[in-house]
C-alpha cells in the first residue's frame, strides 16, 4: 500500500469546507468563553503565555517554517469522522519516491499536551524534526479538544489514532517490533489512561475466547475457520481487523504528565480553570486518573496479574520545577507501577519547567531529554 497523504499545510478538511470550518471555531470558542468564565483569573494567564510566546518567536519562527515548507512531513492526514481527526508523519525519507523500498525504520506517535483544551498536533515539531533527522518516522495525531469532547472522548480519539497507525506501517515502512508512544502533560495522561484500560480490556477478552474455546470443543477440535487461521495473531490471540494490541508498542514515554486528577483539579482552579468547566471537562476524575486505575486493577485478583503483565515499558520523565503539573504527579504514578510489576524508569531533571523538556531546551540546543 502507499501513503497517500496531502502534502499541504492547509488544516481545512476538504469534506468539511472552511465556511463550516469556520462556524465550528466559533461556536467552539463562544461555548469554552462561557464554561471558563468571563472575566477571569484564566485571561491573566492567557496574557503571560502570550507574553511568553512573543519572547520565544525569534527562535521558534524558523524553525516552524521549515516544518511547513518540508515535503517529507505528510500533513493533515485524517483518520476519523470529526473536524480534528487528523495527523501529521514525519517521514526519514519518502517511501513513494525511492528507487527501491526502503529500510524498516523506528517508529514514534507522539501525543502533544495543550490542558486539554489548547491541544495542536504541531506542538513537538521541534522532537520530531530532530527524530527524523536522524531515522525515526513520527506521527502526531490531534484529538478532539474541550469543550468539544470531555477525557473519555479524547481518550477514544487516542485509540482511533492508533488504529490507523498500525494499520499502515507497511505504507510508512516502519519497523513494527520498534514503535513507541510518547505523551506530553495532557497527552501524557490520556496515553497512559488507554494504556491500562487496554490491558484490562485485554485481558478480558482473552478470558472470554478461552471460555468460548471450552464450551465449542467442535469448533476447537477442527482448528477454526480460514479466517481465522490466516488472523495475525498477537499476543497469542487474533487481532480484529483495525484493532491493535499492547504488544505492538515496546515502550511509553511520558513527559510531564498528569496522572491523578482530583488533587491536579484544585491547582488548577487557582490558576485559572472554573469548577464548572473542570466538571464537565473530568465528570469522573476517579475514573480517568491512570495512578488510581493501576492500583485498582492491581487490586483485581481475577485478571490483574495477567492485565498488567501486558503493558509495555513506561519511561516517565518530569521537571523538578513544573508548577503547572506538580513532580509528584510522576512520582505517585511510578511508584503505583512499580508496585503492580510494571518495567518502569523514572528520570527527574532538577530545576526544569513543564516546557523546558519540549520547547525551550529544544531552542537552546541544550536538549538533555532528546
Amino acid at each position: 500500500r502507499r501513503l497517500k497523504s496531502p502534502a499541504s499545510a492547509n488544516p481545512i478538511r476538504s469534506d468539511v469546507g472552511f465556511l463550516a470550518s469556520m462556524r465550528w471555531c466559533f461556536v467552539t470558542a463562544v461555548r469554552l468563553l462561557y464554561l471558563v468564565g468571563t472575566p477571569g483569573l484564566w485571561i491573566l494567564q492567557l496574557v503571560r503565555m502570550v507574553c511568553f510566546v512573543t519572547a520565544i518567536l525569534p527562535g521558534l519562527l524558523p524553525q516552524f517554517f521549515s516544518y511547513l515548507l518540508n515535503r517529507r512531513v505528510r500533513k493533515n492526514i485524517v483518520y476519523g469522522p470529526s473536524i480534528r481527526h487528523q495527523l501529521d508523519v514525519y517521514l526519514p525519507a519518502d517511501p513513494e519516491e525511492a528507487a527501491e523500498p526502503p529500510p524498516r525504520l523506528p517508529l514514534v506517535i507522539f501525543l502533544s499536551g495543550g490542558a486539554w483544551t489548547i491541544g495542536y498536533k504541531v506542538w513537538p515539531f521541534l522532537q520530531c524534526k530532530v527524530l527524523q533527522e536522524n531515522g525515526v518516522i513520527c506521527v502526531c495525531p490531534d484529538y478532539r479538544n474541550f469543550p468539544q469532547s470531555g477525557l473519555p472522548g479524547m481518550v477514544d480519539d487516542v485509540d482511533l489514532a492508533l488504529r490507523w497507525v498500525f494499520s499502515h506501517l507497511e505504507a510508512l515502512r516502519a519497523d513494527p517490533n520498534n514503535v513507541t508512544l510518547v505523551g506530553q502533560s495532557a497527552g501524557a495522561h490520556l496515553g497512559a489512561t488507554l494504556l491500562v484500560r487496554k490491558a484490562r480490556q485485554e485481558e478480558l477478552e482473552a478470558r472470554r475466547e478461552e471460555v468460548a474455546a471450552t464450551s465449542d470443543g467442535s469448533s476447537s477440535a477442527s482448528g477454526g475457520s480460514a479466517d481465522e487461521a490466516r488472523a495475525p495473531l498477537l499476543n497469542g490471540h487474533a487481532a480484529p481487523a483495525g484493532e491493535w494490541r499492547l504488544s505492538q508498542i515496546q515502550e511509553f514515554v511520558t513527559i510531564s504528565g498528569p496522572f491523578d486528577l482530583p488533587p491536579l483539579m484544585e491547582a488548577l482552579h487557582q490558576r485559572g480553570l472554573h469548577r464548572r468547566l473542570l466538571r464537565h471537562l473530568m465528570p469522573d476524575p476517579e475514573g480517568m486518573s491512570p495512578t488510581r486505575l493501576i492500583t485498582v486493577l492491581r487490586a483485581d485478583a481475577a485478571i490483574g496479574v495477567k492485565a498488567i503483565a501486558r503493558l509495555p515499558r513506561f519511561h516517565l520523565v518530569h521537571g523538578t520545577a513544573d508548577r503547572t503539573c506538580d513532580v509528584r504527579q510522576t512520582r505517585d504514578f511510578g511508584a503505583a507501577l512499580r508496585d503492580a510489576g510494571v518495567r518502569v524508569r523514572v528520570t527527574l531533571y532538577e530545576g526544569k519547567s513543564h516546557t523546558d523538556p519540549i520547547l525551550e531546551d529544544p531552542l537552546s540546543g541544550n536538549d538533555e531529554m532528546m
